[in-house]
């Protein structure tokens, strides 16, 4: 399958620029460094400390089929860098992240490799600068994009993996470079971009993807165990191509913004929950069960027997969560009665 892309790819040099400033200007100038050479087909490039110097190093990807590599190229202190290591990885390695994986204090690398069957290829630090393939985890068909986190609150880096049909890879790290397939949650026709971010302000990393063939951004929030559901799915310009997550109206929540190829537009989405709805369902016993979506959490039924009555009263009942819905179960009432959710 052919990878979409819209600008050519097969340049194989690195360009730095450097930024300079200058005392009496306020324009920012970036001067050409250097043109490396960092093999055939790049598709990524990152920036990261590998051999604990102080310095950033330079990893790119190069796509090439059957086997890819990344090349790490070390800083010489002077705006120039040197090919250091070469590493195999899998087939057309589409994305690179650069975290420790294994908890010990050094930068690794992996490897996003978009050839068929799909896989990751975990690339851990000796110390030195050099790496050793720890891992080749298999994730979905094709992917194209990745990113690092930790998903299920355990002090530990997972991976995430978006792959070019419509579904999420997430992988739980247990502590050494190994990584396990925890869940493959559905974002969307293909999520070209996924990152991580808190978007309901829970405590819980969430992940938000750019849905190339289907012109919108996918939010799926996450329940604390890496599982993750989808809950929205904003239309945004003609294929997006990226995300990103930031507060940009200091409201204390993060909005998103998508980069839309073919529109040549951002669009940018506020931050904005509407509160969820409020199912009510009278039983064949005769009593009444209440229940509520609690992906945005905090709140609570209420309810009050005449709508003209000054105050509403809180329902008692006990947290009953089935499949991300809360119940509230309640008696037969003497009359008819009034319910609504309370905002937290």
């Amino acid at each position: 399958m052919k990878r979409m892309r819209t600008i050519p790819l097969t340049f194989a040099s690195l360009i730095l620029l450097f930024n300079a400033t200058t005392r009496h200007a306020l324009a920012q100038n970036f001067i050409r460094s250097a043109a490396l050479s960092a093999g055939g087909n790049l598709y990524a490039v990152t920036a990261a400390d590998v051999n604990g110097d102080g310095w950033v190093a330079l990893t790119s990807a190069s796509g090439t089929y059957p086997i890819g590599s990344l090349r790490v190229l070390t800083n010489n202190r002077n705006g120039t860098f040197t090919l250091s290591s070469s590493l195999v990885t899998g087939g057309n390695p589409s994305a690179i992240a650069a975290v420790d994986v294994n908890g010990d204090g050094k930068v690794d690398l992996i490897s996003v490799n978009f050839a068929y069957p799909g896989t990751l290829s975990v690339l851990t630090n000796d110390g030195s600068g050099g790496f050793v393939l720890s891992s080749s985890p298999t994730v979905g068909t094709f992917p194209q994009c990745g990113t690092a986190a930790d998903v299920n609150g355990d002090g530990k880096v997972d991976l995430i993996t978006g792959s070019f049909d419509y579904w999420l890879t997430v992988l739980t790290n247990n502590g050494s470079g190994g990584f396990v397939l925890s869940s493959s949650p559905r974002a969307g026709n293909t999520p070209q971009t996924v990152i991580a971010a808190d978007v309901n302000n829970d405590g819980k990393v969430d992940l938000t993807t750019a849905n190339y063939g289907a012109f919108t951004v996918g939010v799926l929030t996450n329940n604390g165990s890496s599982g993750f559901g989808l809950i929205a799915s904003p239309h945004v310009g003609s294929y997006p191509w990226s995300v990103a997550a930031a507060d940009v109206n200091n409201d204390g929540k993060a909005d998103l913004i998508s980069a839309d190829n073919l529109d040549g537009t951002l669009t940018v989405l506020l931050n904005s929950p509407a509160p969820p709805a409020l199912n009510i369902q009278r039983t064949t016993t005769n009593t009444t069960v209440l229940s509520w979506c609690v992906v945005w959490p905090g709140f609570g039924p209420q309810q009050k027997l005449n709508l003209g009555a000054t105050n509403w009263v809180d329902v008692p009942y006990a947290t009953n969560i089935v499949n991300g819905v809360d119940h509230a179960i309640l008696p037969p009432p003497v009359n008819n009665a009034f319910y609504r959710l309370k905002h937290p």
